[in-house]
């Protein structure tokens, strides 16, 4: 999408190592009309890796908008698990996304998009999506969450004043990086975040 929507190379990985261009937003060249936006916005403090965004146009004319209510729900729940990458699972990794069971689920969910693009249920596709992904990658990559730490009195103590200097000292030099992109910068920044962190 980058090279397509604009922010063409612009890094969305900043690390110690380097930054680059990780990140991907892979669309059907059909679907590219859709696409009226794409930014790779500036280093964060949540992650190494910068927040990709993008706007969808509908495909119906602005006289026909019609506006609809949403209800939001607090449907989330605890994070007990994630995936880390493991490179000795890199084979087992390709070849169940190249499996013959991986690629007819993935079929289905192309042709319920393609013959309905206007009425799918944009939600259900993406849980599906989610769901084939899952079944590759909890074997080979899923690990468990930890629990926060509590202190003597059975709180927990999960941000504090050494924290407060931390983050500070990570947003001064995000702000030095976001000026001057040089090795030196980019070094420091991610030093700074890996200490916060570690707290």
């Amino acid at each position: 999408m980058a090279g397509v929507c604009g922010e063409n190379g612009k890094c969305t990985y900043v690390g110690s190592r380097g930054s680059s261009l990780v990140d991907l937003v892979v669309v059907n060249e059909s679907l590219l009309d859709y696409f009226s936006n794409f930014t790779v916005d500036d280093p964060n403090i949540l992650s190494d890796h910068c927040t990709v965004k993008f706007s969808l146009r509908s495909s119906k004319s602005h006289s026909n908008t019609v506006t609809h209510e949403h209800t939001v729900h607090d449907t989330s729940e605890k994070v007990n698990i994630r995936y880390k990458w493991d490179n000795k699972h890199m084979e087992a990794y390709k070849i169940g996304l190249e499996s013959q069971d991986t690629q007819q689920k993935l079929q289905v969910i192309r042709e319920k998009i393609r013959n309905q693009p206007n009425t799918y249920d944009i939600d259900g596709a993406v849980q599906s999506l989610s769901e084939v992904f899952n079944n590759v990658c909890s074997p080979l990559f899923e690990v468990k969450c930890k629990s926060p730490s509590f202190n003597n009195g059975g709180e927990r103590k999960l941000y504090d004043e050494n924290c407060e200097r931390h983050k500070q000292v990570f947003l001064d030099n995000l702000n030095i990086y976001r000026q001057d992109k040089s090795d030196v910068n980019r070094q420091n920044m991610v030093w700074s975040d890996r200490l916060l962190k570690n707290q």
